[in-house]
Parts: structure tokens; sequence; C-alpha cells
């Protein structure tokens, strides 16, 4: 992955510090990064490794400065300064003249590192919504290590790298990835969306510098307020590709509404058709190419379309899940990866992703769910233990309404709080921890700790509604922990870069000012989007049930037998490592082997990926002892 890498120590020299900072480099080394620029001495070292476009630097004799990304200014007089000078260089003026405070005016997406040379202190810094990653390891004699990737902080000598069997709990919690501010690794942490780290006097803070500004829009005109929306959005598109070539940009169109959004405004914005991809399954139930061609013809879009089979998920998978610097299983990360791929392959240079529109606008179907929780739980505790939950089974329209077709789950998740109900569709939902881990590692584990982590998410969200607390939850969780990472990765591994309109701050602040009974309402999801984006879409793309970027991925394990056999010599070699029961194991694998993967499905896949990551990070063991482990190259 493209970024930056380095590191300020306290009092302590670095040995071969030019090596050192190239092997943090080389951990970055990806399809078309080659731009490389370093500085450093024996006591901070500051590098950046990427595209050209991506590549923003300035050095002095007191400040050395690596921004890494898509900024702009909220500043007019700043931004053209960064036009006329460069941004790192803006960076630099700005920094000096007001400290971290700069960053309420930077925009965009972003990571920075500065390293003040002559004061001996550095601040780290991503963007307000996590399109960027930094991790970073505080040196036991003082500093800080850095890096964008986890494997570029490991490659620094004094960190160390071990795992805890909590954090492999905690994976599988959050179903497929490792949510920030943890990372696989005990000794590294990483930054959170907004947030900031400042290194001086020989310690370091962490701060957040921005936080969504949920509130309420003043007006009462729902209408005006729609056209604002749309005009918002235009201006995203346009920040999205104003320095852009637009015959090398490309967009993702699944034939969703947010795809299908980024490439209308492509094509209004650009003034000329947009080029369109989009993965096609021959699986009935996952297919959405009718309603991207749809789309597609809407926006007078150039459109390709793959179809991707089970084949194409064994060629790649393994090496999809290699290249992450952590454990990693979003299963849509392989059409979006072939998406990605199809659209180089037709010489496009960038790709816009609607990534971010649900957690903006209130597109998730559990949102209106959990309406329907909220109701139920203020029904007197009495009325609903003694009438309606005995009655629940036999009401004639049950099967009508999705939260009654199992009336004992449906009861079990209106009793639960909020946070707990955002983040409780994993394995131990189905399975007790006990039963799915060794004896002696369960005896070590905390089944709470994630769902404390999400409580306090939940209600740290200031001056918020529940409903806006869920999405500042699934903002951290589902879009900066999982999506954006997939979609990144992907189009990394493809050799294309990616922006995301939808992230755009000012289309963000806006969207934390809608009223929130406007977003969610009448059983309908996104009504206040919708309405807004009317005029420039489809009605059949308007009117289109929600279907998600998924992939038959059981049922190509079914069928496949290599992949099966990928899948189960996976599940085969955690056995060794003693961390799960081997009894849970096999009925894992045996359930696999028979063609009954829909049977613990999920969880299947999530420690199949997670064994092939441990894999390609050399010999590991698990434990009270929590042993190193040995450095590594990633495979190409």
């Amino acid at each position: 992955m493209s970024g930056i890498f380095g590191w300020i120590t306290g009092d302590a020299a670095v040995e071969a510090p030019n090596s050192v900072a190239q092997e943090m480099s080389d951990s970055l080394a990806a399809k078309g990064n080659t731009l490389q620029k370093i500085s450093f001495d024996r006591q901070f070292a500051l590098g950046i490794r990427s595209e050209s476009q991506c590549v923003h630097w300035h050095e002095s004799d007191d400040i050395a400065i690596a921004l890494h990304g898509y900024p702009y200014w909220s500043d007019s007089s700043v931004q053209s300064l960064a036009q006329e000078r460069g941004h790192a260089y803006a960076v630099a003026q700005q920094f000096v003249n007001r400290g971290h405070e700069f960053l309420s005016e930077l925009r965009g997406a972003f990571s920075i590192a500065i390293v003040d040379k002559a004061n001996r202190r550095a601040l780290l810094a991503i963007d307000r919504f996590g399109v960027e990653t930094l991790c970073f390891a505080r040196l036991s004699g003082g500093g800080v290590v850095f890096g964008t990737t986890a494997d570029a902080v490991r490659a620094y000598p004094a960190v160390d790298a071990t795992i805890e069997v909590q954090t492999i709990y905690n994976y599988l919690y959050f179903i497929d990835k490792v949510c920030a501010p943890a990372t696989i690794y005990k000794e590294q942490e990483k930054l959170l969306p907004g947030q900031y780290l400042l290194y001086e006097n020989g310690a370091a803070h962490l701060r957040q510098y921005w936080r969504m500004p949920y509130g309420s829009s003043n007006s009462q005109d729902e209408r005006s307020l729609q056209e604002e929306l749309l005009e918002a959005l235009r201006g995203a598109l346009r920040r999205s590709i104003s320095d852009e070539n637009p015959n090398s940009i490309g967009a993702f169109l699944s034939g969703g509404l947010d795809s299908s959004t980024v490439t209308s405004l492509l094509a209004e914005v650009s003034g000329q058709s947009p080029k369109a991809f989009t993965i096609g399954f021959r699986d009935q139930a996952y297919d959405e190419t009718p309603y991207a061609i749809t789309a597609a013809k809407h926006a007078g879009a150039t459109h390709d379309i793959f179809f991707l089979g089970a084949d194409h998920m064994l060629e790649s998978v393994a090496k999809i899940a290699c290249a992450y610097d952590e454990p990693f299983a979003n299963s849509s990360v392989v059409p979006t990866y072939f998406c990605a791929l199809r659209a180089k392959e037709h010489g496009i240079d960038l790709m816009l992703a609607g990534d971010g529109g649900d957690e903006l606008f209130a597109g998730n179907s559990r949102y209106l769910d959990d309406g329907v929780y909220q109701k139920y739980q203020r029904i007197p505790s009495i009325a609903r233990t003694l009438v309606l939950e005995p009655l629940i089974p036999w009401l004639p329209m049950k099967d009508k309404i999705p939260l009654f077709r199992r009336p004992s789950n449906y009861i079990r998740r209106a009793r639960q709080s909020i946070p707990a109900r955002l983040t409780s569709s994993n394995v131990f939902e189905q399975v007790d921890f006990h039963q799915i881990f060794e004896p002696d590692v369960a005896a070590t584990l905390d089944p709470m700790a994630p769902q404390r982590f999400v409580e306090d998410m939940f209600f740290g969200t200031a001056n918020a509604t529940d409903l806006q607390r869920m999405m500042s939850v699934d903002l951290r969780i589902t879009l900066a922990d999982s999506d954006l990472r997939k979609v990144r990765k992907a189009c990394e591994l493809a050799g294309v870069r990616v922006r995301f309109p939808f992230l755009d701050d000012e289309l963000g602040a806006f969207a934390a000012k809608v009223p929130p009974d406007w977003l969610c309402r009448n059983g309908e999801i996104r009504s206040f989007y919708k309405n807004a984006v009317r005029p420039i879409l489809a009605k059949e793309t308007i009117n289109k049930s929600k279907h998600g970027f998924g992939l038959p991925t059981f049922e190509h394990i079914d069928r496949n037998a290599q992949l099966q056999a990928l899948l189960c010599d996976s599940l085969s070699g955690l056995k060794a490592r003693r961390i799960f029961s081997a009894r849970w194991l096999d009925l894992v694998t045996s359930n696999v082997r028979q063609g009954h993967s829909g049977q613990n499905c999920g969880v299947a896949w999530d420690i199949a990926m997670l064994e092939i990551w441990l894999q390609s990070r050399g010999p590991v063991s698990f434990g009270q002892g929590m042993p190193k482990l040995e450095k590594f190259r990633v495979p190409a």
C-alpha cells in the first residue's frame, strides 16, 4: 500500500537509519508507487512512497512534512498558497503559525506526518472519515514509530509483533476485521478518523480534531434541502475529478443507489460519457447486472460487465488475503478487485466509488428494524412477557414481517441495547465462545470487551439522536474499518487509484445537519436521499430494493473442489495453533467438505482467511506468552 512512514526517538539513536527507513519503504511497495522520498538522521526519519498524484513533500533545515492523498483547504488564501507552492509547503507554514489547529482547515482524504526537527516534536493525523490510515507504536525509551500499514511499523527493529488471543476473539466478533484503534499486534495502534497524535517533550498525546457535527438544519422546507443535497453531491464530484484526466476516470457501478448516483453525476460534471464497470454473477440471487445496465443507459455510460466465477475466486483469494497488513475477510473484496482490474485493462487510472452513502443518509435496513425494537421496548414489560411474547409465534401475518419470522430471535434482540444489536450478528450469537476456543484460551478472554467498545462509541457521540449514533458507529466500523479498506486494497492490487465522492467533507457536514426524521421514515430507508436524487436517476434505480455488493461465496465453495480444499486445508492448519477447539474446527470443516458451508458459513471463511494471512507472516503461536512473530516479506 502506498503511504508514509518514519520515526522520532527520544534520546536513543538508530543504528543504520538509512537501511531501516528503506525497509519500511519496501514494505509499502505496490504497483506503480515507485516515487520515493526519504529524509533521516539517527533520531528521526520521514518518508513517503506512492504514485506522483498522491505525494506532497516539503523539507527544510527545521521541518520535514510528508502528506499523502488528495488534500484541499477550506481557507481560500491557504488553498491559493498550496496551489502555488504545494500542499506540504502550506502545511509547514500553517503548522509553524498555528500548531495542530491547522487541521481544522485541511480537507480531503489524507494522511500526514510532520517532523519538527528544531523542536524535537512530531504530528501525525488522518482525514475525517478514515479513508487513509496510520499505524504507530510508542517506543519504550521515548519516541514514536509510524507508518501507513502495520507492516511498515513492524519493519522498525525495536517494534515487537505479538498477537493476543483477545484480538482474535474481537476479529470474529466484528466478523471480518480488526477495528481501530487496535491493530492485530499488541504493540501497535491505529489513528481513528479525525484524530491526530502530537509527540512533544518525550510524550505522545492523542486528540480528536474533528467529530461528525450532528445537529439539525433550521430549514423547514424539505424540498429546498433536497436541492441543496443535490448541489452538494455535484460539488463533491467536481472536487473528486478536478485535477484528473477525464479520459482515465471510471466508476464502480453495482446498480445500487450510490454507485448509480456517482455514475450519473460523473456524466453531468465531466460533460462526457462516463466509463462504468460492473461485476455480474451467474447466480441470479446475487446478480444485479439488469439494474446496472439500466443505470448505465440512463447516464449514457460506456459499460463493461464481467461475470465472476469460482475459478476467479480461487486464483485471487490467497493473494488478496496475504496482501493486507492485518487479517481481513470481507469476501466482497474479490469482485471489487476484478472490477478494478477490468478498469485497469481499459486504460482507467482512477476509479470513483459510492461508499459512504448508507452511513451518511441512513441506508441500512437495521435502522428501520431498530425503530420496531424501540417501539417494542416501550410496551410495559408485563404486557410483553405475559401477552405479546407468547402470541408472536401464532400471529397469522408473522411470516410477512421479517422481524417476526424467528420469534425467539426477535424477542432476544428486542431485549438488547441498541449498541449490542448493532454488532451482534456474529458466530457468538449462535455458539458459546467456550465451544469455539480451547479451554485454556477461553479462560483468558473477555467476551464483553467488544460490546463495551461499541457502547463507548455509541454513547460517546454527543448531541445526537439514536439514529445518528447508529450511523456514527457504522461510519467507524462498517465504513472506515471494512469497506474503505476493502476498496482501497482491491484497487491497489489492480494498479488503479480510488476516490470516494460521498466522503467529501462538505457533503459529510451537510449530511450531519439533515433532520434524522427525514432520513428514514414510513418504512423506507433513505427516503430523503431518494427524493433528492430523483431528477438524476432512473426510476428503476430509485425503486429497487437494497441488495449490497456481495458474491455467492459459499455457492462457489460448494461447487468448486479446489476452492473447497483451500478452505479445508486452512481450517486444518488452524488446529496446530491451539487457539480454536479441535472439535469445533472439525465440525466447521465437515460442513464445508459435505457441501453444507451454509452452516457456520461466515465463520468458516473468516477463520480460513485468518489462517492464510498467518501463514504469510511466518511461524507464530498463541498463548499467554504471546511470542514474537518472525520478520516476513509479503508474496508478490
